[in-house]
């Protein structure tokens, strides 16, 4: 009845006080009340092996990580994540605008495996935005880059970004809590923002960013 008041708000439709019976599928010569739903109670109440707050922590290893940039992003601090990470067998893969190859802003090419239009941030256990001037103004300027970011945010998913990723950031859902939300880290120093947001991704999930 809970699920049916709240679908019927939405359509602007009114359930019925009762509905009997509740299936109506049952053989015309059939007693109805042999072909209702019962209440059971399950011999299960939880299953840790198939519990995402219970998975193994402490560890990065299989994790896939996006990294969203553009043309004109940083290269050294992309390379300096990227090897700290897969140092720790975590899988990287670069998601940008366009397929192909970005520019970075020391002119190095970067290939790209997948693009904004390809892929998806629920594919992915956690995301770095890093820095670039140019890079962050394109993405900023992008809905759907906000709306990769804004979902990896409400699955409670870890966020790096370096600071000249904050403009992207301030755009997002979630700019108002960037000071205070769990598992989403920024900084301008490359190492240190590696190894928190290593941290970060080790405890795979930050289910106190869930609203209530």
């Amino acid at each position: 009845k809970g699920l049916a008041t709240n679908v019927a708000a939405y359509l602007g439709l009114k359930i019925p006080k009762s509905i009997d019976p509740i299936n109506g599928s049952f053989p015309a010569d059939a007693n109805p009340k042999d072909y209702q739903p019962l209440m059971v109670k399950s011999s299960l109440e939880s299953s840790a092996a198939l519990s995402m707050e219970h998975t193994v922590k402490d560890t990065i290893a299989t994790r896939k990580v996006a990294f969203l940039l553009a043309d004109g992003v940083n290269e050294t601090s992309v390379s300096l994540m990227k090897k700290m990470l897969e140092a720790k067998g975590a899988v990287v893969e670069l998601v940008a605008t366009k397929l192909g190859t970005v520019m970075a802003e020391n002119k190095v090419e970067l290939g790209i495996p997948k693009s904004l239009l390809t892929t998806d941030s629920v594919l992915y256990d956690a995301v770095y935005v890093p820095g670039g001037k140019k890079s962050i103004a394109t993405l900023a300027a992008i809905p759907d880059a906000i709306h990769f970011l804004n979902e990896a945010y409400k699955h409670c998913k870890a966020i790096a970004a370096d600071e000249d990723a904050r403009n992207l950031l301030n755009a997002t859902n979630f700019s108002a809590e960037l000071a205070s939300a769990p598992g989403v880290v920024i900084s301008s120093k490359s190492k240190e923002l590696a190894t928190d947001f290593i941290t970060a991704i080790g405890m795979h999930r930050f289910w106190e960013r869930e609203k209530s």
